[in-house]
């Protein structure tokens, strides 16, 4: 199949996406994918679709073959997200902090990660570590006057908590 065959074919399916024809742009995936099965960043896509459509099991295969075939910089951040994500959605929480933590130590200080893996660590019953993860992070990332002027004593509260304020 030509690039340009591929390219139509993803329009298509975004196309049908946009107009809330779920059904057959799920199908569309799918065929895109059998036709496409080395492509990490159609994996990728189809990923999202189908963690946003409460697919969690099918997401989460989706984007563990998508790692497999090689992401790299934001890419392969957003595929170990959505995959701790889809595996939170779907009761595996324990797969999912791991996932998740790994993601911590191969992007640190990314909001992104740490927002997921609190949600993830909160699921889990791990709530104090997940405000103190976050609480850590708000302190790290607002510019606000206010958090700014009283930085350091909440970075230390914040760190206090069970967790330490740390992803390991």
């Amino acid at each position: 199949m030509e690039p340009e065959d591929r390219e139509s074919s993803l329009r298509r399916i975004r196309d049908l996406e946009a107009g809330h024809a779920y059904a057959e742009a799920a199908a569309g995936w799918e065929g895109l994918l059998a036709r496409f099965p080395q492509d990490a960043a159609l994996h990728l896509e189809a990923a999202g679709f189908f963690e946003a459509r409460a697919q969690p099991p099918r997401a989460a295969a989706l984007y563990r073959r998508a790692l497999d075939l090689g992401l790299e910089g934001n890419d392969r951040r957003d595929a170990l997200v959505g995959l701790g994500n889809a595996l939170t959605l779907a009761g595996e929480l324990g797969p999912a902090v791991d996932i998740l933590r790994r993601a911590g130590r191969d992007y640190p200080g990314d909001p992104v990660v740490t927002a997921f893996l609190a949600l993830a660590l909160l699921a889990a019953g791990s709530g104090s570590e997940a405000v103190s993860l976050l609480g850590v992070a708000l302190v790290r990332e607002s510019p606000h006057p206010g958090i700014r002027r009283y930085s350091r004593t909440l970075r230390d509260r914040f760190r206090a908590l069970p967790s330490g304020g740390e992803v390991s």
